[in-house]
């Protein structure tokens, strides 16, 4: 190998170290807020803990907090994400797109339970499919507004006849980075179905007896897909 070939694999070489080194600093168990010998049963309720305290609710709508700690709950829960991660550093959620679905899904669970919702009259599972169905309009909507953009600024570069390169660099940089916008957007689509695929595999009761011991008249209504019981006298 040839001196600019050495080079070349040591730069590969610093750049991973480097990589790991981030991975290292960013601790799935601080992020938890657990040490590295925590059993499952405390595991869990660090997780309900820091999910509550993250929630966008009580954050200003910011849920980067709350993404990752459910991100870390969804490797450290697994025994064989954990042993890997323990051994390596390194977790697979990062490039894993199930482990990635898996990870929105939860948060979109917990979004729903801590949203006041009541546990006994409610389909959780329903509203989660619900707000996944409304997710999936937002990302449409991404979409058309991304390739408008594109074509837009296409025809626009099109059309300026200088060799000047100061706007014509801007609009060319403005395509490539809403390019890469919209693969991204396109890959969150393609996941959206299998997210509902996943959600149809769980079942939720909702508590009929209870509804009438509580003196509740149960009357189930569906709008949009969502299951509402409404106490005697409410209106959707």
């Amino acid at each position: 190998m040839n001196a600019k070939g050495v080079k070349g694999s040591e730069r590969l070489i610093v750049k991973e170290l480097e990589r790991k080194a981030v991975v290292m600093s960013k601790s799935l168990y601080k992020t938890l807020g657990v040490d590295e010998t925590v059993d499952t049963l405390e595991l869990k309720k660090a997780y309900r803990k820091k999910a509550r305290e993250t929630h966008p609710d009580l954050n200003g709508d910011d849920d980067s907090a709350f993404k990752e700690v459910a991100l870390a709950y969804s490797v450290l829960s697994d025994d064989e994400k954990r042993k890997q991660y323990d051994e390596t550093g390194e977790y697979s959620s990062n490039n894993s797109k199930a482990d990635k679905r898996r990870a929105e899904l939860i948060r979109l669970f917990m979004e729903t339970i801590t949203s006041g919702c009541n546990l006994n009259y409610t389909n959780i599972f329903e509203v989660v499919a619900d707000k996944i169905k409304h997710e999936k309009k937002r990302v449409q909507n991404r979409i058309q507004n991304a390739k408008e953009i594109i074509s837009h600024c296409e025809n626009v570069l099109s059309r300026i006849e200088s060799k000047e390169q100061l706007f014509s660099g801007v609009i060319e940089a403005k395509i490539k980075v809403t390019k890469q916008a919209l693969l991204i957007e396109e890959d969150v689509l393609k996941d959206i179905p299998l997210m509902l695929v996943t959600l149809k595999k769980y079942k939720y009761r909702v508590d009929k007896k209870k509804a009438v011991e509580d003196d509740w008249i149960f009357d189930t209504s569906t709008v949009d897909g969502v299951t509402f019981t409404l106490r005697k006298g409410n209106t959707i």
